[in-house]
């Protein structure tokens, strides 16, 4: 048994992170490489506007058709 709180132990990360430290044998080794970071924010940046696109078309196309499109199928 380990003990985390011990002055020589390393700080142990959470999450995602602690996750890749743990050295997991089904993470692609270019997760954490640096050199694709402006693809993952590129991708983040793409569906966050494709996202508000969509969620504010929807509304908009709701308000200019008085409401002839129903919100949910049912």
């Amino acid at each position: 048994m380990t003990d985390s709180g011990s002055a020589g132990s390393s700080a142990k990360l959470g999450g995602v992170l602690g996750y890749l430290e743990t050295g997991a044998e089904d993470v692609p080794h270019d997760f954490c490489d640096p050199r694709f970071e402006g693809r993952r924010l590129f991708s983040e940046v793409l569906g966050t506007f494709f996202l508000v696109l969509v969620a504010a078309g929807g509304a908009v196309v709701n308000a200019k058709s008085g409401g002839q499109i129903p919100l949910a199928s049912g």
